[in-house]
């Protein structure tokens, strides 16, 4: 089956002419107009299947590609991809994989054009030491009707070498370049400016038992690493949960190198886990004042209404917000968040091949590895006291890490088992979170105090009314805690991924 391996990276438009410039961009072809039609039934059927059709004009040439979705993240996209000469009718006899082929054919009767992209294709040829890489440059337009949004991208296809030289190539552009990784293929822009906001279908996880652990992390820092990309086009979008997107996919990041650190080279895990910490610090006081305004305040307000020291904390807290979340944009500007991207796999890829030789199977390595988070949880709990914060805390992370570990390997361990014992870390986690929140926005209140002295007494009176939920957050993560441990792990049960 053919495949398509690139790395797809959006570029300024302000940025194009130092693009066309750049001297490992030089003394290749001359630019080419790409007119693309993208085809689908009236249904979708095609997007809803993870296809994309296309007949694309080429000077007077046409060629139509078919593409099926594959595993994609951070930018990289490994997925099959057809491609034959069109002379007006469809002809899939190409397609070598039966239900993609299947598909094809029952909707061939039905087949309408659906948008268009219009794009000046400059191509570059990179090669070094064994390494060879289509870089292309392309400038234009996605259209659908009426309706029209620019497009100016790079994209790296791989002729020869491995993922982590597509990473290292881009982040060598990226010294000159605003570049970052680009999760959106030009059909999925497309679709959207259709209005087609369909999930389409894509391929199950590939974790199983037999394969080496190091396959599995690959796959995971994918996965992530699109969460992490989804959250800078929230915060693009002006959206609030945008931030808490970011600081939950650097959260997880962090949690996946330390369950791989015994693969990784040598201080490896724990500098990224600290590099990828700061970025996540940066944004702590919008998230932290989002927690304080919502889930806080606002229940107060239904039972306060406009009292005046509730008006007076309100209007503190959105002018500190607005403050918060103009810093959480500039933090987040997509040039800046996708050279921390790019840096980080192209770090990452390399390290996971030189751990490959020697990984062992991802079922014994998974099991082995979320046991020990177990043992962690037990021990945080066993030294629980009944009043400090901080022991508490320690037992927080300790539930979330072993979540997300959870979240991870599910696919290995049977689906009910890992759901239930999932259900019930999140409830532990939801409970002791809310603690963490109080007290973060106490510590908050009193830190405003030096400047408002009224702020103090809004900090007592915080604690006050919450002080009943307190109570009732610690009893039920005590319940939850101890039925957690008296039950079977899914980790202790066969295994999944070897079926």
């Amino acid at each position: 089956m053919p495949r398509e391996v690139e790395l797809k990276l959006a570029l300024s438009p302000v940025a194009v002419a130092a693009a066309r410039n750049h001297p490992l961009l030089q003394g290749n072809a001359p630019p080419q107009r790409l007119l693309s039609t993208y085809y689908d039934t009236p249904e979708w059927t095609l997007r809803r299947h993870g296809i994309a059709l296309r007949v694309r004009q080429i000077g007077v040439d046409r060629v139509q590609t078919v593409k099926r979705a594959g595993r994609a993240g951070g930018g990289l996209a490994d997925r099959p991809e057809w491609e034959q000469p069109w002379c007006g009718v469809f002809d899939f006899s190409c397609v070598d994989d039966a239900p993609t082929a299947a598909v094809l054919r029952a909707s061939a009767a039905c087949l309408a054009p659906v948008f268009v992209t219009d794009f000046t294709r400059q191509t570059h040829c990179f090669c070094e030491s064994g390494v060879a890489i289509r870089v292309m440059l392309d400038v234009g337009s996605v259209h659908c009707g009426a309706s029209c949004e620019p497009l100016c991208e790079l994209e790296l296809e791989l002729d020869a070498g491995g993922y982590a030289d597509l990473y290292a190539l881009a982040l060598r552009l990226s010294d000159a370049l605003p570049l970052w990784p680009e999760a959106r293929s030009k059909a999925e822009r497309g679709y959207r400016l259709c209005g087609a906001d369909i999930e389409p279908a894509v391929p199950a996880s590939g974790l199983s038992a037999a394969q080496p652990a190091t396959a599995g992390f690959r796959e995971l820092v994918a996965a992530e690493v699109a969460g992490w990309q989804a959250g800078v086009r929230l915060v693009e979008e002006d959206a609030k949960e945008g931030v808490h997107q970011v600081r939950v996919a650097l959260r997880r990041l962090r949690s996946l190198l330390r369950l791989f650190e015994p693969l990784l080279p040598a201080g490896f895990a724990s500098w990224w886990r600290g590099r990828l910490g700061g970025l996540a610090r940066e944004l702590s006081v919008a998230r932290e004042l989002d927690v304080l305004g919502d889930e806080l305040l606002a229940p107060r307000v239904a039972v306060y209404g406009q009292a005046a020291w509730l008006v007076a904390l309100r209007q503190r807290l959105e002018r500190e917000r607005a403050a918060a979340r103009a810093a959480a944009r500039e933090l987040l500007a997509a040039p800046r968040q996708g050279r921390a991207m790019l840096e980080f796999l192209a770090a990452v890829y390399p390290a996971i091949e030189v751990a490959a030789p020697a990984a062992p199977g991802l079922g014994d390595f998974a099991a082995a590895r979320i046991a020990r988070l177990r043992r962690r949880f037990r021990r945080r709990f066993d030294k629980l006291p009944a009043a400090p914060a901080e022991p508490w805390h320690a037992l927080r992370i300790a539930a979330k890490q072993l979540r997300y570990g959870l979240d991870f390997f599910a696919p290995l361990w049977p689906r009910k088992a890992v759901a239930n014992y999932r259900r019930r870390l999140a409830r532990i986690q939801d409970d002791l979170g809310s603690i963490q929140d109080l007290d973060i926005a106490v510590r908050r209140l009193r830190e405003w105090s030096v400047t408002d002295p009224q702020h103090l007494a809004d900090a007592e009176r915080l604690v006050g009314l919450h002080a009943r939920c307190a109570a009732a957050w610690r009893r039920n993560a005590l319940r939850q805690s101890r039925k957690l441990l008296v039950e079977r792990p899914p980790w202790k049960r066969p295994l999944q991924g070897g079926r």
